[in-house]
């Protein structure tokens, strides 16, 4: 390297510390001194071929490129969940973290999803799962929304059991079309679809005026009125009165 004459015993001493020898940079370009000091004067002296990193805009010697894409704090950020990929930050999130904190817990599709109504969670396996589970749940939900078939009233339950319990109690003792039973004969309205409020009591009082077993026995001539528990023997006047009025 530098031509200099040595002992053949004393050459690999001299290798070692000869200021000819070749001098390199991490960029991979090389320079052969021909002098003392000429190879610290070209790495001095020396600059690497630089490149713009495309996330950031910086730029860097081409050999610290690839490293530098690999922790840029600008290279897009990949959901491990969802697959999802953020190609930059925003305003609102200032750090890669922060953008995807927010992301799993607002956006992602694979975040966990509850019920309004019963609060039970559900984390899907694959994507999709959340709109699937959702539908599925809603038709069983035992805290979804209750209706009464006949008048139509709604009832939203707020506990685990409530809802058989309020369509018991309404249909038994509030629902405005809930059949109605006479209480001197105990004859019901089985089989009579009501469609309107107050229709239970119009068809209370026909009833006990026109068909009930243990309605007054009025003659229509003599007014003559029997009153009676026992409906046989209402019957029985009606059968056998003899009417003061005949001729």
């Amino acid at each position: 390297y530098c031509e200099d004459l040595f002992p053949v015993d004393a050459l690999s001493e001299h290798l070692s510390e000869c200021e000819c020898l070749p001098v390199s940079c991490e960029c991979g370009e090389w320079f052969q001194p021909r002098a003392a000091g000429e190879g610290e004067l070209w790495l001095a002296e020396h600059r690497c071929q630089e490149g713009a990193c495309a996330m950031c805009g910086q730029e860097f010697p081409s050999h610290q490129l690839k490293k530098h894409r690999d922790e840029c704090p600008c290279r897009p950020i990949d959901c491990d969940k969802c697959g999802e990929v953020f190609a930059k930050m925003t305003k609102k999130h200032k750090t890669r973290d922060a953008l995807l904190q927010w992301h799993q817990s607002e956006e992602c599709a694979m975040r966990a999803v509850a019920c309004s109504a019963c609060l039970l969670e559900f984390v899907p396996k694959a994507l999709g799962g959340r709109d699937v589970w959702l539908e599925e749940h809603g038709g069983v939900c035992e805290c979804r929304r209750v209706e009464c078939g006949a008048c139509g009233a709604g009832f939203q339950p707020k506990k685990v059991g409530q809802r058989d319990a309020w369509l018991v109690e309404h249909q038994s003792n509030k629902c405005p079309l809930r059949e109605i039973s006479c209480p001197k004969c105990g004859m019901g309205s089985l089989g009579v679809a009501f469609k309107r409020a107050g229709e239970r009591e119009e068809w209370l009082g026909a009833h006990q005026r026109d068909e009930c077993a243990y309605r007054p026995a009025v003659c229509s001539r003599c007014k003559e009125e029997l009153v009676s528990k026992d409906g046989e023997a209402l019957d029985y006047w009606r059968r056998t009165h003899r009417c003061l009025m005949t001729d």
